[in-house]
């Protein structure tokens, strides 16, 4: 009797009930939190794409400009010869 008499079973209720509401709202929060990462990781990718592209052009450009200039030289000078 002075278990009962102490309001433990209403407490034990609240408790209970805010271990559940706590439960419901920490589910709702990771399901939006897996959504947003899956959001960004895409995002991610995108621009990962999006640089690897740029540096491979990039790439080909810083690579032609000797290559322009040893073709312009040989010319220049093989011109010179002649």
């Amino acid at each position: 009797m002075a278990v009962e008499g102490n309001g433990w079973p209403e407490y034990k209720r609240e408790v209970l009930k805010s271990i559940h509401d706590l439960e419901s709202k920490f589910d709702k929060f990771s399901e939006k939190f897996d959504e947003k990462i899956s959001d960004l990781s895409g995002r991610m990718t995108e621009v990962e794409v999006s640089l690897k592209l740029k540096a491979g052009f990039w790439g080909v450009v810083g690579g032609s400009i000797p290559l322009l200039a040893m073709a312009l030289i040989y010319l220049l000078t093989r011109g010179g010869t002649k």
